[in-house]
């Protein structure tokens, strides 16, 4: 078991949930952000072992979170 969360950015509520859901299951605590911005402010005050994005996003793409 990971003690630090995956934190999954998507703008699609469905791809959140089934990612959320599938790692949850596996044992992963979770954290979601529905877009880079918001992700990048989660991603400053916490710790993750992980970031899953989606790459096309309204306002910042999952290239320009990556590159923060």
């Amino acid at each position: 078991m990971v003690n630090q969360p995956v934190l999954i950015v998507d703008d699609e509520v469905e791809m959140r949930i089934a990612m959320s859901e599938t790692l949850k299951h596996c044992g992963y605590p979770v954290e979601i952000s529905h877009n880079a911005i918001d992700a990048l402010k989660k991603f400053k005050q916490n710790e993750y072992s992980l970031v899953i994005t989606d790459m096309t996003m309204p306002k910042r793409s999952g290239l320009e979170l990556l590159k923060d």
